[in-house]
């Protein structure tokens, strides 16, 4: 039947419109994503700028003080216990590179997108 054959034809027409549709929303967030991460880092400098702890980029410790929490080796010892970090923590300087990386690559699971 060429009713069929019609539907067909709209059906595959749809199918790519869906497709064209649903990349360019793909891009859309990812852009976003990419924004509001910007956005992120560009609050936490501006925050960085009225206090001592610029190095937040780096730094787990400086993050913490600067976000308000206990930067210290005892506030870093509980994040690292928080994040289920292996083995007994020190608070050496490769142990606090660890945890920094860490602290970011957990942000995305809490709906924080990571910043630059």
């Amino acid at each position: 039947m060429i009713l069929d054959r019609i539907i067909s034809k709209l059906r595959d027409i749809l199918g790519t419109v869906r497709e064209v549709v649903t990349q360019k929303i793909e891009e859309a967030h990812e852009h976003f994503e990419q924004r509001r991460a910007a956005s992120l880092a560009e609050e936490l400098d501006k925050l960085a700028a009225t206090k001592p702890y610029k190095n937040w980029r780096t730094s787990a410790e400086d993050l913490a003080y600067l976000v308000g929490e206990d930067g210290s080796y005892d506030g870093r010892k509980q994040l690292w216990d928080d994040l289920r970090m292996t083995g007994a923590y020190k608070g050496s300087g490769a142990q606090n590179v660890r945890l920094h990386a860490k602290l970011l690559e957990e942000l995305p699971r809490h709906g924080i997108p990571m910043p630059d």
